[in-house]
């Protein structure tokens, strides 16, 4: 079983379980909002946090400066909520600026973190994204399929389409962790032992002024394999290409 508590004063998200994982899986949700034109980026504070059920489901708001939001024609908010092995989170972004733009929440980032480290993949051999009829290793979309690409937009070409979905396989083998939206979008990834990162990233639209949109996600962490993400994938965001 899972659990979800917060991090003060940002839209970051602690998962753990009951029984064998600590403090060590962070989901940022989002870790940046970009500005109107895409030129700028600002890792978000001040939030609000809200528990709706006790480390079960919660529920936030951006409550930054007014000037800030009007900065980046931007504000957001959230919620998460445990579902068994997997939590299903929501993020809606608002246009507040006086343009049309497509940008705001940016990059939902799950960090494998520092404590359980049987998903650090400093190789990246261990770290798959989901085309539309198999998983490739990020080792080969960075070097075969999509050759210098560090982050792959959700697309239809001579390789298929990349689903907005990420995967980690635990060191043993045994475990899975994977991140989805129903949204597409891009995928990427970080190498690096901590925090060992797997991201997906919504394509919004282009909002008008006051004009609201929400993303829907989810966690997986389960005793299983790609294949059993797959399935899950499969009915949890039914599309004709899953």
């Amino acid at each position: 079983m899972l659990r979800i508590s917060h991090v003060a004063y940002q839209p970051h998200l602690i998962i753990t379980h009951t029984e064998i994982l600590g403090s060590s899986l962070v989901l940022r949700m989002p870790e940046f909002v970009k500005s109107p034109d895409g030129s700028k980026l600002c890792s978000p504070g001040k939030v609000v946090w809200e528990e709706l059920v006790r480390e079960e489901y919660l529920r936030y708001t951006w409550a930054e400066d007014d000037a800030v939001k009007r900065e980046f024609g931007t504000d957001f908010s959230g919620e998460a909520r445990v579902s068994g092995d997997e939590v299903e989170f929501t993020v809606t972004t608002t246009n507040v600026g006086d343009q049309p733009h497509n940008n705001g929440a940016y990059l939902f980032c799950l960090q494998a973190g520092e404590f359980w480290r049987q998903f650090h993949d400093y190789d990246g051999l261990r770290t798959f994204v989901r085309l539309d009829d198999r998983w490739a290793g990020v080792n080969e979309m960075q070097n075969g399929v999509f050759k210098d690409h560090r982050m792959w937009g959700s697309r239809v070409g001579e390789n298929g389409v990349i689903h907005n979905l990420m995967a980690k396989v635990s060191e043993d083998g045994e475990w899975i962790l994977g991140i989805a939206l129903d949204r597409p979008g891009s995928v990427s990834s970080n190498h690096q032992l901590w925090p060992s990162c797997i991201h997906t990233n919504p394509t919004w639209s282009l909002l008008a002024p006051g004009k609201s949109e929400t993303a829907k996600g989810k966690v997986y962490f389960f005793r299983g394999g790609l294949h059993d993400l797959h399935e899950r994938y499969r009915s949890d965001f039914p599309t004709p290409n899953t």
